[in-house]
């Protein structure tokens, strides 16, 4: 070891205005003399009246600062990088739970779809669990890959859809988070360039219901307590209408299901059609699915239903009647495959009458003739 001594002529004993002796223990002699060259350097400055403001960089760091400023363009100064860089950087904190809670009050003050609104409930509820009291500009990407990758409760590996499900989530709230200043620009954890790992491809579900298959749910349905899941069952093989446009909601909360009504179904019309509202429509449009002759069946099974005083949908109990209808028929909808009905309508029309599909899909499924191409017609060999 290697001790230090001086005296510092500002510091004076208050009893004895003697000067105050002072020490300092180094671990080596070429620490104490570095010390010193430190301190004479800071008094040399001072008693020059300085203003620059003092940084004291190693000489591999005062290389790479040299080295960052020479290959700076022409016409971009130091300052300018540095007033950039500062202008990215966040202007004020919150917590993640805070930004969810004004995220979510956005989107009910805009009038979101309720299924928008549960979706971002949904898709984030494990990250806000987990690092709800964080400040968001301290979230990094290690953080969100811990919520992304997580395995399911049941201790399975969660599927290539659920990982993409919960990054979006992720990912939108934190864009939100940037928009409003409290991540610095570009700082977003759930992207690949900050740091976060490749999303499994996961492959679209292109799978479609069978003759048999669709003909074993509208029998069931309609023998199944009076037939009181027959019109849903018929909307969702017949009229390429969306789940969520025909029950509402009430799969997830009954009591607050907005559902199509026979005041949404023109049966008695020269032409026949069902109207979908601004407020039941994905896309926040109103439109009308004609009931044509592609499409009769559905029209006949309606106007039975309709004559037997059913609700056209029946939103107590949904959720239960809904699974004893698809166990009936030995079927199983999970996750997009609650979606395969809708999809079996439009691959059989496309199979059926390519010109009547390329016209009327558009129309009916609320889709633009891209996806309809992607999803639908590329299925057809």
């Amino acid at each position: 070891r290697f001790v230090l001594r001086w005296q510092d002529p500002t510091n004076l004993d208050p009893q004895t205005g003697k000067k105050k002796p002072k020490t300092k223990s180094f671990k080596d002699y070429e620490s104490a003399f570095q010390h010193i060259k430190d301190f004479e350097f800071l008094e040399d400055l001072r008693n020059d009246k300085s203003k620059s403001r003092v940084t004291v960089l190693s000489e591999s760091q005062l290389r790479d600062a040299e080295h960052a400023i020479s290959i700076l363009p022409n016409n971009l100064t130091l300052k300018l990088v540095a007033e950039d860089f500062l202008s990215q950087l966040p202007t004020k904190e919150a917590k993640i739970n805070e930004i969810y809670e004004e995220w979510i009050t956005e989107a009910k003050r805009a009038k979101k779809r309720p299924s928008s609104i549960s979706s971002r409930e949904d898709r984030t509820r494990s990250f806000r669990a987990t690092f709800g009291n964080t400040k968001a500009h301290n979230i990094n990407y290690k953080h969100v890959e811990q919520i992304v990758f997580q395995k399911l409760k049941n201790g399975n590996e969660p599927a290539a859809q659920t990982i993409t499900n919960r990054w979006r989530g992720i990912r939108s709230l934190m864009n939100r988070a940037i928009d409003k200043g409290y991540v610095r620009k570009g700082g977003n954890p759930c992207e690949h360039s900050n740091g976060f790992s490749e999303l499994p491809s996961s492959t679209p579900n292109k799978s479609f219901l069978s003759i048999k298959e669709t003909q074993a749910l509208i029998k069931n349905a309609t023998e199944y307590k009076d037939g009181i899941m027959l019109n849903y069952f018929s909307l969702a093989c017949f009229s390429g209408l969306r789940p969520w446009e025909i029950h509402g909601g009430a799969f997830k909360s009954p009591l607050d299901a907005d559902p199509l009504t026979w005041d949404d179904i023109h049966l008695e019309n020269e032409f026949p059609e069902i109207m979908v509202t601004e407020e039941q429509s994905k896309t926040r449009t109103i439109r009308y699915a004609p009931l044509g002759d592609f499409n009769i069946n559905l029209r006949n099974l309606l106007i039975y239903s309709k004559n037997q005083g059913h609700d056209l949908i029946t939103v107590k109990n949904f959720k239960e009647n809904w699974r004893a209808i698809v166990r009936l028929s030995d079927l199983s909808f999970e996750g997009s495959e609650a979606d395969r009905p809708r999809r079996s309508f439009a691959t059989y029309l496309y199979s059926k009458d390519r010109n009547l599909a390329d016209r009327e899909l558009s129309r009916i499924m609320g889709n633009s003739p891209y996806v309809l191409n992607k999803h639908y017609k590329s299925m057809i060999k």
